[in-house]
C-alpha cells in the first residue's frame, strides 16, 4: 500500500493537520466538516480557498483573524481595544529605545530644535546659555544630575529623565520626541 501526503482543512479553509497515509484511509482520519488536499502544507503559512492551496503572508498580530473571502488578515477588535494596545506598543518601544548622543543632537538639530552652535557646546558637554536657563528654575540637585548624566553618557534611552526634563522645558511633545529617537508611530 503507497501512502500519500495530504494536509486536512476546515470549512473555513484553515488547515488543521497534515497526515502521510494510505489513500483507503483518508476517509476514517478526517472529521465530517473536514476536506483534504494532495500535499503536507504549513497551517501557518498556507490556507485553502476554493479548494486551492494559497500561501498567506504572515500574520500580523495574535489579534489578526484570516477573512479568506478578502484574502486578507483583518483585525476585527474595537477601536478601544486597538488604541489601548496601540499605546501599550508606543510605551513598550519608547522603554526600549536608546541613542547614541551624538545621533541625538543631529536629530535635534535638522528638526531646527536646537542650533548648530548649541550642537557643538552641547557636544564638549557645554550648556548653551538658553539651556542653562531652562534649567535655572529646578532644583539645585536635579540640576547637577542633568549635567552630571549629559556630561558622562554617551547614549540616551527615550525615557531617559534627562531627555525627559530637556524635552519639557524645551516644549517638545512626545511626537517629536519620537521621531528624534527615530520611533515610529504604530500602527
Amino acid at each position: 500500500m503507497t501512502n500519500v501526503a495530504i494536509s486536512v482543512y476546515g470549512p473555513d479553509g484553515a488547515i488543521r493537520r497534515s497526515l502521510n497515509i494510505g489513500l483507503a484511509d483518508v476517509a476514517l482520519n478526517i472529521a465530517a466538516d473536514e476536506q483534504v488536499v494532495q500535499g503536507e502544507y504549513d497551517p501557518d503559512t498556507h490556507w485553502v480557498i476554493d479548494g486551492q492551496v494559497h500561501v498567506v503572508p504572515p500574520r500580523p498580530s495574535r489579534d489578526h483573524s484570516w477573512l479568506p473571502a478578502l484574502r486578507s488578515w483583518v483585525d476585527l477588535r474595537g477601536d478601544e481595544a486597538r488604541a489601548a494596545d496601540a499605546a501599550a506598543v508606543l510605551a513598550a518601544r519608547r522603554a526600549a529605545t536608546s541613542i547614541d548622543k551624538s545621533a541625538l543632537l543631529l536629530n535635534a538639530m535638522e528638526r531646527r530644535i536646537i542650533t548648530p552652535a548649541e550642537v557643538e557646546a552641547l557636544s564638549v558637554g557645554t550648556l548653551p546659555a538658553r539651556f542653562d536657563a531652562y534649567l535655572g528654575g529646578i532644583p539645585d540637585e536635579l540640576r547637577a544630575t542633568i549635567l552630571a548624566r549629559w556630561r558622562l553618557e554617551t547614549s540616551f534611552a527615550r525615557n531617559h529623565p534627562v531627555i525627559i526634563v530637556l524635552g519639557v522645558k524645551l516644549g517638545l511633545d512626545d511626537t517629536l520626541l519620537d521621531q528624534i529617537f527615530g520611533i515610529a508611530s504604530w500602527p
